[in-house]
């Protein structure tokens, strides 16, 4: 801009010579000159006068851009110091970051809201860019004084050494982190809506700092609208002012599957009182009784494999919120007991806990730790203890409790962001679900992705892809399930339909069944070989959509049902040593649909 200021004086310095050199002398024969060329002068003088303040005004508004894009990189860079120093506890040193960006805020903020920024803020097309810059500061200081500060006066908030000690929950340390998580919570909030409410940057430096803004307070925001769906119910849960709170924790042997998991064959029960954990004694409620469960004519005629009345048979279901109710139903029928909730976990999940806490040693000598607990406890204890199912049990309920020790005791020494990974990936692909028997706690639990619930949100529909063995067995270890979907195909109704092949495999060999524990390969009468796997798909189709065209590559054929208002595909199949069974269908998506189609799967015994 000074060098075009430059050239222009420089130019506007020859015209002025001009008109003094060739003018008329005096009147309108050589007389005075005229008024019109006094306006001249004085317009130009005017104009020039006019772009030497818009050149230093110019200048300084860069000057000043500089500042704050200083004090914006300094703010952003310290985003990972700070999640460092959460991570390590280090109070001093969280302080000290949480003044700096504190710091570097207010001196955007200051830097920008004089006249001068308020000047540029009109300048057309870049004025809103400048307004962005504005905005985005008044956005760090909200942050920084509401929300970061008040973290820095709080940094044992989210440590789990204060959080639990000696297997206990110091539920008096949870309501104060309630309370920091509603006082931080609309504060970002409110931040990622004004960053989202801003225009589209027409600076590419500007739109880069936006997004690098937007993606690190929008992690913020999603992680404390998990904490919102949970915390505020986190010391009812625990028992806290003397109340107890009964659980009943069921493992689920993927070894043997069932829809939501695998075969319940160990039930264990959890009491808190003041955030004091107990571990009560470990059941099996298998064939204990038949009781008139609450099941839909939809359910009867999905699931009639089994008696489903049988308290071993209610997971054949995929909807935890379904299976879980009746868990806890067939203990109080069973035990006179009622419990408040029921936690679905499966050896996978103890692995991945222990691979943060460490691991434990059996009375028989046998190590289970983050590396193998789930091929012990879903594979090693029955070629160890083929004909003994009362040791399998034993080992079983031992491995339990001595993990229970271990995870609560080292809870205190994990790092949360580890812990977190664990429980949400654990969500994510169903190795831990959570039913309540209060509303708003089950709420909380949907809110959490730990509900186990069926999707029906036609915005963002799921396949649905389950499996219950009726191999009467421990052959699943030696079963994989992929499901892949093709490019969606846009209809004229604006639907979308996917080419969709589920492949079923059994990896295990002829010669490894042959040599293999019936109590593994199966018993059922209707096996065709001893490595034949008895398996029941159930395809349940995406909420507003259909699944159409199922063939099976054996030439068997599954029927066509409704279940929960979806359409569902079932029925039985085989699949030998080393052999594929594949099932290819078309998946058409609602209209309504917004996200490409996902697929839900029973977990299987090997990740």
């Amino acid at each position: 801009m000074a060098r075009h200021f430059s050239d222009l004086q420089q130019t506007m310095g020859r015209g002025f010579a001009r008109v003094g050199e060739d003018g008329p002398k005096g009147g309108p024969e050589g007389g005075e000159p005229g008024s019109s060329h006094v306006v001249a002068v004085v317009v130009v003088c005017a104009v020039v006068c006019l772009l030497a303040l818009m050149a230093v005004g110019g200048w300084r508004l860069y000057v000043s851009a500089q500042r704050v894009k200083a004090e914006a990189q300094q703010v952003v860079g310290s985003v990972d110091g700070l999640k460092a120093a959460l991570k390590d506890g280090d109070a001093e040193r969280l302080s000290s970051i949480a003044a700096d960006v504190n710091g570097a805020a207010h001196g955007m903020q200051n830097e920008t809201s004089g006249l001068l920024w308020a000047a540029g803020s009109l300048v057309p097309v870049v004025g809103s860019d400048v307004s962005s810059v504005r905005s985005l500061a008044n956005v760090l200081v909200d942050l920084s004084d509401n929300a970061l500060t008040p973290l820095a006066a709080n940094p044992d908030a989210l440590q789990l050494k204060g959080l639990v000690s000696d297997g206990a929950v110091n539920v008096e340390r949870v309501k104060e982190l309630a309370a920091l998580e509603q006082q931080l919570s609309p504060v970002v909030r409110r931040s990622v809506q004004t960053i989202a409410g801003l225009p589209k940057a027409h600076l590419s430096q500007l739109a880069s700092a936006l997004d690098k803004v937007q993606a690190k307070v929008g992690k913020a925001d999603e992680a404390l609208a998990k904490a919102d769906a949970i915390v505020p119910q986190l010391p009812a849960m625990l028992g806290a002012d003397g109340q107890t709170r009964n659980y009943l924790v069921v493992a689920q042997n993927n070894v043997e599957l069932r829809a939501t998991g695998g075969f319940a064959g160990s039930w264990t029960t959890l009491s808190v009182t003041d955030g004091v954990i107990q571990m009560g004694d470990s059941l099996t409620l298998q064939h204990a009784a038949n009781f008139p469960f609450d099941w839909s004519d939809e359910e009867r005629a999905v699931f009639p494999m089994v008696s489903v009345d049988d308290p071993s048979g209610v997971n054949f279901t995929p909807d935890f919120t379904r299976a879980g109710a009746r868990f806890a139903e067939a203990y109080q029928d069973n035990t006179g007991s009622r419990v408040d909730g029921v936690v679905g976990i499966d050896p996978v999940f103890l692995q991945r806990l222990l691979s943060l806490t460490g691991g434990v040693v059996a009375s028989d000598g046998t190590e289970v730790n983050g590396d193998n607990a789930a091929a012990e406890l879903m594979n090693g204890v029955y070629w160890r203890y083929p004909d003994n199912p009362d040791y399998q049990d034993a080992f079983f309920a031992e491995v339990a409790g001595l993990s229970f020790q271990k995870v609560l005791g080292g809870l205190g020494d994990v790092d949360v962001k580890r812990l977190s990974d664990v429980i949400e990936k654990s969500a994510d692909d169903h190795r831990l679900q959570v039913w309540m028997a209060d509303a708003d706690e089950e709420r909380a639990m949907d809110g959490l992705g730990m509900s186990g619930g069926i999707g029906q949100d036609e915005a963002t529909p799921v396949l649905g892809v389950y499996l219950n063995d009726n191999t009467w067995s421990k052959i699943d270890w030696y079963l994989s399930c992929e499901t892949t979907v093709g490019e969606g195909v846009r209809n004229p109704d604006g639907s979308t339909t996917y080419e969709v092949v589920t492949s079923l495999t059994n990896n295990g060999s002829e010669d490894e069944f042959a040599g293999m524990p019936e109590y593994i390969s199966g018993k059922n009468p209707d096996k065709w070989s001893v490595g034949d796997m008895i398996t029941i798909p159930l395809v349940l189709g995406p909420a507003g959509g259909h699944v159409d065209g199922l063939i099976v590559s054996d030439g068997s054929s599954l029927d066509e049902h409704t279940l929960y208002g979806l359409d569902a595909w079932t029925g039985t199949l085989h699949v030998g040593a080393q052999q594929t069974v594949q099932l290819s269908y078309k998946v058409t998506v609602s209209p309504k649909a917004t996200a490409p189609l996902a697929v839900r799967t029973t977990p299987l015994a090997q990740e």
